[in-house]
């Protein structure tokens, strides 16, 4: 599944190579010619074979003249994100559904090409890199670590929780939600955290299920990480019960959600059910809502004392290095009962 863009004239399609000092690729379109992008970081043209780049970074940034005119195309086949820009026509045709979309982008993910060098620092892995990968439909540059695979916010959520919660050297029972490969690869190897995964979909978390109604048994975690996942559930006030009722008292609860930071007030509509509906009220095809300012109060209903911190407060050189944007983490402590 991907998708073609058919040339009107004569371009170019250029690929970072993932060598700091070679050239980048480049490769000629003729007038007429089809180019067809694929999930996994396939390449074609016309009805030649498809080639995949290799020591190259999985990533184009395209200027193409297509016939609905002229548009920049960005490609990242190892990106959940970016997968759905060249999903968007099947999801909206009924072709694909939520489940086969993030299965497949699971499935799609490999190993990135890193140029190392001084210029911006992982926290996550550790590894200095000339520059970072884009990402996004958007293409944010200098989103995502060529390493581990970790965007801003898996830096910040990162250092939350070696900074303020300990996990490199408590022992801990982590319950990880949605886990991110990079965050989630790091604390299972920590010998001091007993950690357990769990996803809706995807197969290589530890246990698939339902965030709604977990089938754990009561007060067991002594950390519950959920990153991005609350604005995709109908019923989120269900899902934080839930989560409250896995996590010991005093328990913590490490919540990240896309905040606009300009809405007062959370904007949701449960009549908005298809797609194509919810990419133009909610800004992505899966999401339920958007989070206003408010959201905290939400996670403070369902029993927990909400501290609400802010990217922003970092150094800005720290910021800068990391390449940490502003974005915001809730950090909830379970009420005692």
């Amino acid at each position: 599944m991907g998708q073609s863009f058919r040339a009107r004239g004569s371009c170019f399609l250029t690929i970072a190579r993932a060598h700091r000092c070679s050239r980048p690729l480049r490769k000629t379109l003729a007038g007429g010619d089809v180019l067809r992008l694929g999930v996994a970081g396939t390449v074609q043209i016309g009805h030649q074979t498809k080639w995949q780049p290799q020591g190259y970074f999985a990533c184009l940034k395209i200027m193409l003249p297509c016939s609905d005119g002229t548009r920049a195309v960005q490609h990242d086949g190892d990106r959940m994100l970016t997968d759905l820009q060249f999903k968007m026509k099947s999801i909206e045709r009924g072709e694909l559904n939520e489940r086969t979309v993030y299965r497949r982008s699971f499935a799609a993910r490999r190993r990135l090409f890193p140029a190392y060098g001084k210029g911006f620092r992982c926290p996550v892995c550790g590894h200095w890199h000339r520059r970072f990968l884009p990402f996004g439909l958007n293409g944010r540059p200098n989103a995502t670590c060529p390493s581990c695979g970790s965007l801003e916010r898996h830096r910040y959520m990162w250092r939350h929780l070696t900074d303020r919660c300990g996990v490199l050297y408590r022992r801990l029972r982590v319950l990880h939600v949605a886990p991110e490969l990079c965050i989630g690869t790091r604390m299972s190897a920590l010998a001091n955290i007993r950690y357990l995964s769990v996803d809706l979909y995807n197969e290589g978390a530890s246990r698939n299920m339902d965030l709604t109604a977990l089938d754990l048994p009561d007060r067991v975690f002594d950390l519950v990480v959920c990153s991005h996942v609350l604005e995709h559930i109908q019923r989120d006030d269900l899902a934080l019960e839930e989560m409250a009722r896995v996590l010991k008292p005093a328990g913590r609860l490490v919540v990240m959600v896309p905040v606009d930071r300009k809405r007062e007030q959370t904007y949701e509509d449960p009549s908005i059910v298809t797609p194509t509906e919810r990419h133009r009220a909610f800004g992505h095809p899966y999401h339920v809502r958007v989070c206003g300012v408010d959201y905290p109060d939400r996670i403070r209903a369902s029993g927990f004392d909400v501290t609400v911190y802010d990217s922003t407060c970092m150094s800005a050189l720290t910021r800068h290095v990391e390449r940490i944007n502003k974005t915001l983490l809730f950090d909830a402590i379970r009420e005692r009962v």
